[in-house]
Order: C-alpha cells, then sequence, then structure tokens
C-alpha cells in the first residue's frame, strides 16, 4: 500500500491540472502533504511502473482481496444476523 500511495503522491506532483483543481477546491501544498493526497493519471495500468513483478502478482493479488472480500461480507453477514436475534430477544 505504501508503494501504491507513493506513486499517486509522485503522479500528483506531475500533474498541473490535478494541482489546480485543488488549489480551486482550498487546498494547499501543505494541506496535500499532511493528508498524502495523491492522483490517479487516466492510465489503465498505472501502478505497473511502481511495481517491478505487476504481471506475476497481479492474479495472485487479486485472488487474495476477493477472499477477504467474501470473508469480511460473510463476518459482516453473520454479526448482523446475530444482532438481529439479539435484538428479538430482548422484546
Amino acid at each position: 500500500m505504501e508503494t501504491a500511495m507513493e506513486f499517486y503522491r509522485a503522479e500528483l506532483k506531475k500533474s498541473p491540472r490535478a494541482i489546480e483543481y485543488l488549489k480551486g477546491r482550498g487546498l494547499t501544498g501543505e494541506i496535500a502533504a499532511r493528508f498524502r493526497i495523491g492522483y490517479a493519471p487516466d492510465d489503465w495500468q498505472g501502478l505497473k511502473a511502481a511495481f517491478p513483478d505487476y504481471e506475476r502478482q497481479g492474479a495472485r493479488g487479486v485472488r487474495a482481496w476477493s477472499s477477504r472480500t467474501k470473508a469480511s461480507a460473510t463476518t459482516a453477514s453473520a454479526t448482523a444476523s446475530c444482532s438481529r436475534s439479539s435484538t428479538r430477544a430482548a422484546r
């Protein structure tokens, strides 16, 4: 995540249009730095430059993310279900 953040922060510094947009919204360079604001260029595989093994790791990373997302959704669903059951029992 740190590598991606640094990539996007560097992209912001290279984009006068993005900088002007932020200034127009009242954000200073100090605020952008403090909150680590970056810019995602209009490029389908922009992060490829930041990760040397992007092609090899890509599919595995998606599978890992997908598994975590499914596990989180299942946990959230179970928690909500238990919460509803507890509320009904208390009535």
